[in-house]
């Protein structure tokens, strides 16, 4: 578990892949810059993570990663990477 500070969830990203239409997207979720907030989740190390990212940009679409800074349950911050939907 880590800690994401200054984001939370958020159903902000419009989505026809699962559900929803063209003309009425379906709400998924995905994380927003959010004042004040932290958002909790889970991290994973991969020995590849460009060919994780690529599947996950195949899977996802129409999001950038980025590179935060996160804080696991034992207080040390680690460099992660999370998709950001635009």
């Amino acid at each position: 578990m880590a800690d994401l500070n200054g984001y939370s969830r958020a159903f902000n990203k419009a989505s026809v892949r699962n559900w929803g239409t063209k003309e009425h997207p379906g709400a998924t979720l995905n994380i927003a810059e959010t004042a004040g907030a932290v958002c909790t989740g889970i991290v994973f190390g991969f020995d590849d993570g460009e060919v994780v990212q690529a599947y996950l940009k195949g899977r996802e679409g129409g999001f950038e990663f980025r590179t935060v800074d996160v804080t696991l349950q034992d207080g040390r911050t680690v460099k992660a990477t999370t998709s950001l939907y635009r």
